[in-house]
């Protein structure tokens, strides 16, 4: 097992102690942000671009979604009515939007409206589509709603779209005339990781089926895209469901991404992340047929009383097999050497836990670098943050048991590419010379 190296932080310190987990390579924090091609937001009277979800104008005026909004801040408000218009023109996507325009005009308590549009916004409409778990030619329209936390989807009719059928579907929506259904991704090939098959993959539409059904044990772990703490783990608990497949084979490791997907929140009440879950399997006359109500927490919530603050700590492999056995209430056998297995390969899952903490100083180094670099780094920026992007996408996507070792060798490239390039040299000069330009300022 090789030691946990040690790196130079933008401070002149060097990286020690638990990971913080504050910094990613997607969403909001990173400053790494994929390459669009997307145009910018079209100026257009019929839309009111904001970046404040929560304070908007009344209806009828729709709101066009760019980098600025997510479906989170979106979910905020109890009701909404969402345009989606994926790989329209201009003109095809405002023919849609003055029939939106016209049903808002005729409905007496229209929902808050909101527009996704390839020709306007920067965000793709398939980013949108795939979080909503739909597939659909356009234009489509969805309502949203959300009372605690429970998110419900109504999907208009296909082939439907007119300011009749508009009319109609808001009307029936809002007397629930008509059905919803939880949101959620699309069923994976298997009902499995795709890069680890011995990994289930839980979406909303198999929760019942693949977490609560008797007789069967299931760990779920709920976790999101945006969340450090989960994609550290993520290669710790893949090990985990290797080993269980070899040693705990009646024991069903699954996971969830909680960003995508809902779940009803009587069965699954927490609303952070990472969560973990142990449903027992319990024979068919139980619970009326099931085990919802019978599930145990893993709290990896712990309470700072020095910083007031509540902070998370990632469960071992060891931690977890005892979990689930000391809650099957002896049903679940958990063999000694299963145990001894799981002690072997926390050294590993320690180390890449580790690699990953060390990936998001480089992730700093990067942004920093970026911002003193004329031209953002040039060719040098750009390497570099192609190296962080692949070690990043090995380690939360594929790493597992045996992987250290390349997590290993792509840091040592990175490391290579910083030190030849003197990124580190050209980031400390550049903020020696700011901090020098502050200190004659305030001498002035």
């Amino acid at each position: 097992m090789r030691r946990v190296r040690i790196i130079p932080t933008l401070l002149g310190g060097v990286l020690i102690g638990c990971p913080s987990y504050k910094f990613c390579l997607e969403g909001k924090g990173s400053g790494i942000k994929n390459n669009s091609t997307e145009s910018p937001p079209s100026a257009n009277s019929s839309l009111h671009k904001t970046s404040n979800l929560i304070t908007m104008p009344s209806p009828p005026h729709p709101l066009l979604l760019d980098t600025s909004d997510t479906l989170n801040e979106i979910f905020e408000h109890p009701r909404v009515l969402i345009l989606v218009n994926r790989g329209y023109s201009k003109a095809a996507a405002k023919r849609s939007l003055d029939t939106l325009m016209d049903a808002l005009a005729v409905l007496t308590h229209p929902p808050p409206c909101y527009i996704v549009d390839d020709s306007s916004s920067q965000v793709p409409a398939l980013t949108f589509m795939e979080v909503l778990g739909v597939s659909s030619e356009d234009p489509f329209v969805v309502i949203l709603e959300s009372y605690k936390n429970s998110r419900r989807k109504w999907l208009m009719e296909r082939g439907k779209f007119s300011k009749e059928n508009l009319i109609s579907f808001v009307e029936k929506q809002g007397s629930k005339a008509i059905k919803p259904a939880l949101l959620g991704q699309a069923r994976p090939v298997g009902d499995v990781c795709a890069t680890c098959p011995t990994l289930v993959e839980v979406v909303s539409d198999t929760f019942s089926e693949l977490v609560l059904p008797p007789k069967i044990h299931v760990l779920l772990h709920l976790h999101k895209r945006t969340c450090d703490a989960c994609k550290a783990f993520a290669p710790r608990y893949r090990m985990f469901s290797q080993l269980c497949a070899r040693k705990v084979p009646q024991l069903r490791v699954a996971a969830m991404d909680a960003g995508s997907n809902d779940v009803d929140v009587d069965t699954v009440p927490e609303s952070y992340t990472p969560v973990f879950r142990y449903f027992p399997g319990r024979p068919s006359t139980d619970d009326g047929g099931g085990n919802c109500k019978s599930s145990f927490l893993l709290d990896t919530r712990v309470f700072s009383e020095s910083s007031k603050q509540v902070r998370i700590t990632l469960p071992t492999l060891p931690q977890l097999l005892h979990f689930v056995q000391q809650h099957s209430g002896g049903v679940l056998s958990v063999p000694e050497d299963a145990f001894a297995e799981a002690a072997v390969l926390e050294e590993e899952a320690a180390a890449l836990e580790s690699a990953y903490d060390q990936l998001l100083e480089y992730v700093k180094l990067w942004k920093a670098f970026s911002e003193v670099s004329v031209g953002g780094g040039g060719k040098v920026g750009e390497q570099l943050k192609g190296l962080i992007v692949s070690c990043y996408n090995f380690i939360v996507k594929e790493a597992a048991q045996g992987d250290s070792q390349k997590v290993w060798d792509k840091l040592d490239v990175i490391a290579a590419h910083v030190e030849s390039n003197a990124v580190t040299k050209t980031v400390s000069k550049a903020t020696l010379e700011l901090e020098a330009k502050q200190d004659e300022n305030i001498n002035k």
